[in-house]
């Protein structure tokens, strides 16, 4: 799954730091992984092309693996 369909995660998370030079961009890309992985305040929406349960367990899988990437 892609945030974009040209963009991986990783690259969105360069950009972001790149866009924004937080002093710990450590934090914030540690912050926004962790959010990807936490859907539970996320309404379900019917007009979503697949169930929630698919995205969720993609995100949680790909939130580790993005962590361990990073060394988070």
């Amino acid at each position: 799954m892609r945030l974009d369909e040209h963009l991986p995660v990783e690259e969105w998370l360069t950009l972001l730091v790149e866009k924004y030079q937080p002093l710990a961009p450590t934090g914030l890309i540690a912050n926004v992984v962790c959010g990807l992985g936490d859907l539970d305040d996320v309404e379900d929406d019917p007009s979503l092309p697949e169930p929630r349960e698919p995205t969720e367990s993609f995100w949680s899988r790909r939130q580790h693996r993005i962590i361990r990437q990073l060394g988070l």
